[in-house]
């Protein structure tokens, strides 16, 4: 039994509930645009549109500069550890 995955097909395909399908794609439309690829684990909080609106609000927080962290320390610490070495790497190669 073959277990990898790829970005073209992952192992599960969250649905958004019914009527918040344009709701969550806007969200993640967001995510894509700030990080230019959505995460797994964030595309899960797709099922729960409240959910992923409170994590992107805590992570806007933080990343305003409110929460006392410096922008790439929030974001950094606030996914999801599978996307943090990405994101870390991004801002490197951008800043190089």
């Amino acid at each position: 039994m073959n277990h990898q995955t790829t970005a073209q097909h992952p192992l599960i395909d969250p649905v958004p509930p019914q009527g918040d399908e344009a709701r969550v794609a806007a969200l993640l439309g967001i995510i894509e645009q700030e990080l230019g690829f959505v995460p797994d684990g964030l595309r899960l909080y797709g099922i729960s549109p409240p959910l992923l609106e409170t994590f992107l609000g805590t992570v806007g927080y933080f990343r305003s500069g409110a929460g006392g962290l410096s922008p790439e320390l929030a974001t950094a610490e606030l996914l999801p550890a599978q996307c943090r070495p990405q994101l870390l790497f991004a801002k490197r190669t951008s800043n190089a």
